[in-house]
């Protein structure tokens, strides 16, 4: 059923960014006059289409992996002499180039409508104090301690974890320094530390960027009392209830919930002696707990209870809401800056600084969208955003097939005065395909890798 609901939110977010795009395409050869015949969702065989006035087809296609907009133009077919004047290729090479351009416009303009709706709704995280910093660590080096709350990263101010990992995730590959301010909780003083990130490595797909630095969020000691208990399970079975209380275990003893568990999940199968309060009573209770294969593969062991829920408190948590004068305003912003990383990004990769592992494709898009949505709406908007910001930066890729190429022939053509000639830009087509096509396999295949193996 998880999968599903990926499936379909994977779906859903694809048909807003491609149908965003590929309105920009139609809307501004509407403008100058060009005559659209298909406003295509997909590609392949079409399952639903309606007309409006002007005869242009809307196209809902089998393949639901992009789309495009199919405008009258006469190297393409047959065209009436009275409709000539609507080719696409009888306009202006300016005109040209504007239609072409729209497309990855309309992304960027999408990305600040969802950001925008972002900040009105509400952003909201944990406040970026650090709980431990790893010995020996790339923030160790620097010194910083532990008890010590983040206020800015290279300049920028930083309220919540999420902004200390965005601007963390600009230096990916740059092998450079950053600057980070903190401020002493306990004494209120503010000290400068400059992280040397020349031996940072970020697993391609971690999620953990901050905990290579050596950097640990402060954390609640959740005490060792049971939550509930899953019926059937290890602890249900040997007698454990709702409210014990875990003193010990196998005559260790206990202090926090995570304590217990690291305790349990080191004796798979093996019968342990857990010292448990209930109320005023002090019981022995033995269980064993039941083996599972975790994430990394290793083999632990479970009892089947969950710890009592806590609250973070207020002080912990970062909350804000916006006016929408001041939401836009941060939404632009936000969008010129996740611009900057992204192009970053993109040429430490085209360099080499940065691995092709890192490139990913419609699985980890869909995974994505999945997960952020699962941590909230905003989260999930600025996931939106980053991907519509990420394709019409792709589409711009000076490579025949993609809108960046289509532009270098119109700009070729604008200080020529004369078209290139349509044997070479079929040929750049062709070539384009090819390299497109490799790029989609193997963000494909690198996925894959990444579910499976």
């Amino acid at each position: 059923m998880h999968i599903l609901i990926t499936i379909i939110i994977f779906l859903i977010v694809l048909a807003v960014l491609v149908i965003a795009h590929e309105f920009g395409h139609f809307i501004v050869a509407r403008l100058f006059g060009v005559k659209v015949l298909r406003f295509s969702v997909g590609f392949g065989k079409v399952f639903f289409r309606l007309y409006d006035r002007s005869g242009t087809e809307y196209a809902f296609s089998a393949v639901p992996l992009g789309g495009y907009v199919k405008m009258l133009d006469e190297e393409a077919e047959e065209v009436p002499k009275d409709q000539i004047k609507y080719a696409f290729n009888r306009q202006h090479p300016l005109k040209r180039m504007l239609i072409v351009i729209a497309g990855p416009t309309f992304n960027f303009l999408l990305a600040v409508l969802v950001l925008w709706l972002m900040f009105m709704v509400g952003v909201q995280g944990i406040v970026p104090v650090v709980g431990q910093v790893t010995k020996a660590s790339i923030a160790a080096q620097a010194g910083m301690r532990g008890g010590q709350k983040i206020i800015t990263v290279d300049g920028y101010s930083v309220n919540t974890w999420q902004d200390v990992t965005r601007r963390m995730v600009y230096h990916l590959g740059s092998r450079s320094s950053v600057r980070i301010q903190t401020k002493n909780l306990k004494h209120g003083y503010f000290i400068n530390h400059t992280l040397q990130l020349a031996a940072w490595h970020v697993e391609p797909r971690s999620s953990d960027v901050l905990g290579e630095l050596g950097l640990k969020p402060r954390t609640l000691i959740i005490p060792p009392i049971i939550g509930s208990v899953l019926p059937g399970d290890a602890a249900d079975q040997a007698g454990i209830k709702a409210g014990d209380r875990i003193l010990t275990i196998n005559n260790q003893t206990i202090q926090d919930f995570e304590g217990a568990a690291r305790i349990i999940e080191s004796e798979p199968n093996k019968p342990v002696q857990l010292g448990v309060l209930r109320g005023s009573k002090r019981l022995s209770i033995k269980v064993v707990p039941k083996q599972i294969l975790a994430k990394d593969g290793r083999k632990i062991g479970v009892l089947g209870v969950y710890s009592v829920e806590l609250k973070l408190p207020v002080d912990w948590v970062y909350k804000r809401r916006y006016q929408p004068a001041k939401a836009f305003w941060l939404a632009l912003k936000r969008v010129g800056e996740m611009t900057k990383v992204s192009v970053a990004l993109m040429i430490r990769l085209i360099k080499g600084h940065l691995s092709w592992k890192y490139i990913g494709g419609p699985i980890s898009i869909g995974k994505g969208a999945g997960l952020s949505l699962q941590y909230g709406l905003a989260v999930f908007l600025e996931f939106v955003a980053l991907i519509s910001i990420s394709l019409g930066i792709i589409n711009l890729f000076p490579i025949p097939v993609l809108d960046g190429g289509y532009l270098v022939y119109y700009t070729a053509e604008f200080i020529r005065r004369r078209p290139i000639p349509i044997r070479l830009r079929l040929l750049g087509i062709r070539l384009g395909m090819y390299l497109l096509f490799c790029l989609v396999l193997f963000t494909i295949i690198n996925d894959l890798f990444y579910l499976f193996v």
